[in-house]
């Protein structure tokens, strides 16, 4: 009898865009993944080309209506604050099963599961980050309020400054996490910091949690698998 692969997860490295394209892409690709019911799982990396303000779904009225200035703002998908980006900032999207392991049907258990992974990838870079473990678990507030002013439970803190949070959606059995990281504050800690190091030990740490083989894929296909 021929045994089942295990599922992979998908590892794409992609540049810098603006916030629409990020947006839309991260939504095309959790879309598809539904679709077709696919048993793997995606990690993307990707920045914003410039300072972006992307707000979470339930507050983009209030936000919209209240918020004056030049700053580009879009809506997320996913729940959560005002998240300022900047060029420097380093961002992520995973999308996943719900059904790879309890821990993530429930919202506070898979905040609790990812951002202790994204903690633990903080020591490859000789870095002692770890979760806010105060307040409110209300990363689908909808009161207005900007990400990194207000951790929440479960939030990654580095040195007493919130360095990483993140918002969700689920959808018919998958999850979209999409993820914030401070770079400018991680380098400010550790001015030789090496973000293709700290990826790549983010990416092992899921893969070695979920029980995951890990692919490389290109941007580009990404992209033309999400259109298509």
């Amino acid at each position: 009898m021929m045994t089942k692969p295990r599922p992979s997860l998908r590892v794409i490295s992609d540049g810098a865009h603006g916030g629409p394209f990020n947006m839309a892409l991260d939504e095309s690709l959790f879309r598809k993944q539904i679709q077709k019911k696919d048993p793997h799982s995606i990690l993307r990396f990707y920045r914003f080309d410039e300072p972006t303000l992307t707000i979470g779904y339930g507050m983009w009225r209030a936000a919209n209506s209240s918020m004056e200035g030049g700053t580009q703002m879009i809506r997320r998908i996913t729940g959560g604050g005002i998240v300022s980006h900047t060029p420097q900032d380093l961002t992520y999207s995973l999308i996943m099963p719900l059904d790879s392991t309890p821990s993530l049907k429930r919202a506070e258990d898979s905040y609790y599961l990812i951002h202790d992974l994204l903690k633990n990838s903080f020591k490859s870079l000789s870095l002692s980050a770890e979760l806010y473990q105060t307040g409110d678990s209300n990363h689908g507030q909808k009161k207005i309020s900007y990400c990194f002013d207000s951790p929440v439970l479960h939030d990654v803190m580095l040195e007493g400054k919130k360095i990483a949070g993140a918002g969700q959606k689920r959808s018919f059995g998958y999850l979209l996490h999409q993820g914030s990281i401070a770079w400018g504050e991680v380098l400010h800690v550790n001015p030789v910091a090496l973000e293709q190091e700290f990826c790549g030990s983010f990416a092992g740490n899921l893969a070695d949690a979920f029980k995951l083989s890990i692919r490389e894929i290109g941007a580009n296909k990404i992209k033309i698998e999400a259109n298509g």
